[in-house]
Parts: C-alpha cells; sequence; structure tokens
C-alpha cells in the first residue's frame, strides 16, 4: 500500500472473493501489491488481464458483499458527477440507481429504461390486465462502450448474461402467436429476446453478443421503452433500426426541443 488514491469498478465475480475490476491510476499498482477499500475492506491485486483490468482477491470473502455495500459507491456512470464525500455516500443513487424490481445482484450499471417504473405504475399496469414478464439480465461493462470504426460490422459487441424461465420464454411465443404487442423495457432486453429467437433450440441462461444494427429484422419485440442515448453508441444504432434513421433524428430534435433529459437519469420514450 503506497498512499496512492484509486477508485475500482467491481464487474464479474469470479469466484467467491475474487473479482475482475476496472482500476483508475491501475499503472500504480504492481502485482502483488494489498490495495485498502474504505477503512477496512483489502484485496491483493493478483493478475492484470489484457484488457487493462485487474483480478483483485479479498482478503474475507465471506461477508464480502456486505462489505462493499457499506463501503462501496453505487457505480455512477462518469458523465454523474459527484465530487464530495456527502455526494459519494448519499443513499439516494443507491436507490435511485436501482429499479424497484432487481432481485439479484450481477449488473455493472442498471437497466435506466426500468428505473421509470414505480410499484404504482407496475400495479396500474396489472389492473389492466396487460402481462408484465420478468427476466434476469447483467449489465455488462461494454454497454456503453461508443463505436469508434465507420463500419459497424468490424465493432466488437461485448456480451451480456442472462437468464429466463422456461414459463416466461413459453408465454412469451404464446403473445407472439396471437399477434400481441411485445414491448421491451430496455435496450438490453431487446438483445436477449432477439438472440433467444435466432436460437433453434433457446438457451434459457447464457450470454448475449447479438449487434442490433439497421438493416435488421425483429423476430420477437414490436416496441421499445427506452432512454435517450449517446451519440455514436450501439444502443442508438439498435434503436434506429426499430423505427429508422430519419425517426429517431425527429424523436431527438423534439427532444431537444423539448428539453427532455438524456442518459441514465434522463426521460424516455416509447417506441410502438
Amino acid at each position: 500500500m503506497s498512499g496512492a488514491v484509486l477508485e475500482a469498478l467491481l464487474t464479474r465475480e469470479i469466484e467467491n472473493g475474487k473479482w475482475e475490476a476496472l482500476i483508475k491510476k491501475a499503472k500504480k499498482i504492481k502485482s502483488g501489491e494489498t490495495l485498502l477499500f474504505g477503512k477496512t475492506l483489502k484485496a491483493q491485486a493478483t493478475e492484470r488481464l489484457d484488457d487493462g483490468s485487474w483480478v483483485l482477491s479479498f482478503e474475507e470473502p465471506t461477508h464480502l458483499s456486505e462489505s462493499l455495500e457499506m463501503e462501496g459507491y453505487a457505480p455512477l456512470p462518469p458523465y454523474i458527477s459527484r465530487k464530495t464525500e456527502d455526494e459519494l455516500t448519499s443513499l439516494s443513487d443507491k436507490e435511485r440507481y436501482q429499479t424497484v424490481y432487481a432481485k439479484k445482484q450481477g449488473a455493472v450499471a442498471a437497466p435506466t429504461a426500468g428505473l421509470h417504473f414505480t410499484n404504482g405504475i407496475l400495479a396500474k399496469l396489472t389492473e389492466r390486465k396487460i402481462p408484465i414478464e420478468e427476466l434476469t439480465l447483467h449489465v455488462g461493462r461494454g454497454t456503453f462502450e461508443p463505436v469508434k470504426v465507420d463500419d459497424p460490422r468490424r465493432h466488437q459487441m461485448h456480451e451480456e448474461r442472462y437468464e429466463i424461465d422456461a414459463d416466461v420464454w413459453r408465454r412469451l411465443n404464446h403473445y407472439q402467436k396471437e399477434g400481441r404487442r411485445i414491448v421491451a423495457v430496455g435496450t438490453t432486453v431487446v438483445r436477449v429476446l432477439e438472440t433467444l429467437a435466432r436460437q433453434e433450440e433457446p438457451k434459457l441462461s447464457g450470454t448475449t453478443q447479438i449487434f442490433i444494427y439497421p438493416p435488421f429484422e425483429f423476430k420477437m419485440i414490436k416496441g421499445l421503452l427506452t432512454n435517450f442515448h449517446l451519440p455514436k453508441s450501439t444502443l442508438l444504432m439498435l434503436v434506429a433500426s426499430l423505427c429508422g434513421r430519419q425517426r429517431l433524428l425527429s424523436c431527438y430534435e423534439g427532444a431537444v426541443r423539448g428539453k427532455y433529459r438524456f442518459f441514465s437519469y434522463g426521460d424516455c420514450m416509447l417506441l410502438i
């Protein structure tokens, strides 16, 4: 421990007590060095991976989740500025940057389209007999990675993990055969459903690496609730695949005129 201040984002649990992590100012770290997080949480930097991330082995893995909850901050996107200790430790972000229906740990960031739902809204949908189907997805660290090549086919798409119950998948297929509109909440849900729809024997748990950009034939979804996304993002290309480039540009121009809020804590639009 050298006294340098570092910031680590835990991205994937390899095994109990061992995590992959993105670390700011990682060049200062040496293999085998012990890092101190907060007041008591210690981890050894055991391996630097090819993508620049580190493998961290925590000293006391038994109660690690509780310790991380106490010592850690909400993993907000870099464009959401929190500068003071009071802002970083505020419980408001831990509550706001989480969906009301979240059940399992594993996502690197919140599926932001889901942030617009409250328990009251979900109850009203149920009252109107609108079926709500759930799946588990873990938003990956590459979700917001910009496309840096002119030809999108050369972009290396990130993967995201998912799980879906067999009965849920059966009901979704039944809705589709009945001609009912399936509306996805968020772009990651679109990726999961369109991945499953292209498999002869759908894998109910696994990863999706599908890259959706125009032109694209949707086999499952017919609507999307989504936030306003960053330029040059894969998310923007996915939305353009569903509604068309010109219609999308028109929506964004209207959002700018109306002073809508963009990105994670921003407003959303419904495409049907």
